[in-house]
């Protein structure tokens, strides 16, 4: 346990298991997750408030060779907590980069999330302790009382017009598999892959079901499109793996998939739908980002900060 000048305890390891969070915790830092990837992550580190034996903050690293990555297995990682001052970021960071420089490795990497899930301190803080920044473009659509046909570029309203003869299913999670062999197909179509496997995408699954909705467009039952949904916290829902097939280009079924999700999550009070990056082995793929910026995206910066020990 260490406290830092500004009264924040810092916590290795677990908390104990009757403190409180004072947060919703994104997907990612939730123990069911975690214990279902990989490897655990080498070192966690807890901001804790003893006093009230509540956890207002959390930050995980793993090791990949000589580089400590927060996270390895997820999209983002980095900080995750209640709004903490410059001062206190400092204080963080200080302890952090002593303990992993002590333990071997030449680089901290933090894969920061987009704005949309998190407003913070963070980023400025980091640039100016010595962190170089790579920075993305990303894409969330607000969800509020407005409709997205109202947000939707002309192009994309006459594709959910010509998507009427289609119909959207939410689908029971026994079809992860069908689902996900589709998916497959897609992205093979196009010379992709996906990240993960069957066996590793069914075991989070099943781990965490609640957080996780699979989604579908067909056309006489055959599918035309589909996505796996993540709940990644009540109100951010990221649409991972979305896919359609080529047969459908013309009729682009995932405008009709993006808009019935859209509704979706207004009746079960998501906020925002976010759409990802749009990059290819580091390189920013042109025709997606216009499509999300048609649809109905928002553009934001995800950003990844490092720092190499001299």
């Amino acid at each position: 346990m260490v406290t830092t000048s500004n009264g924040i305890d810092i916590l290795t390891g677990q908390p104990p298991p009757n403190y409180q969070f004072s947060y919703q915790q994104n997907l990612y830092h939730l123990p069911e997750y975690l214990q279902c990837q990989p490897a655990l992550p080498d070192y966690s580190y807890h901001l804790i408030d003893q006093q009230l034996q509540t956890v207002k903050g959390v930050i995980h690293f793993h090791r990949q060779q000589e580089q400590w990555i927060s996270q390895l297995y997820a999209p983002f990682g980095s900080f995750q907590g209640e709004w903490i001052s410059k001062a206190a970021i400092e204080a963080v960071i200080k302890i952090f980069e002593h303990k992993l420089n002590a333990s071997g490795g030449e680089q901290i990497i933090l894969n920061h999330p987009a704005p949309c899930y998190q407003q913070d301190l963070w980023g400025e803080v980091l640039t100016t302790n010595g962190y170089v920044v790579r920075r993305r473009i990303n894409h969330h659509i607000l969800v509020d009382n407005d409709s997205l046909v109202d947000k939707m570029h002309q192009m994309e309203k006459r594709k959910l017009a010509r998507g009427s003869r289609f119909a959207f299913t939410v689908h029971p999670h026994t079809d992860l598999s069908e689902l996900y062999e589709f998916i497959v197909g897609c992205r093979n179509e196009r010379g992709q892959t996906l990240s993960m496997s069957l066996d590793e995408l069914k075991q989070v699954v099943m781990a965490l079901p609640e957080r996780f909705l699979l989604c579908s467009v067909n056309l006489n039952g055959r599918l035309a499109a589909a996505s796996v949904i993540i709940k990644v916290n009540p109100k951010c829902w990221y649409q991972f793996y979305p896919a359609h097939s080529k047969l459908f280009n013309r009729d682009s079924p995932l405008v009709l998939l993006i808009s019935e999700l859209y509704q979706l999550a207004k009746s079960q009070g998501g906020r925002i739908i976010d759409l990802g990056t749009s990059e290819v082995n580091g390189n920013p793929i042109e025709g997606l980002l216009t499509f999300k910026d048609r649809i109905g995206g928002t553009r934001s910066i995800q950003c990844t900060y490092s720092k190499t020990f001299l």
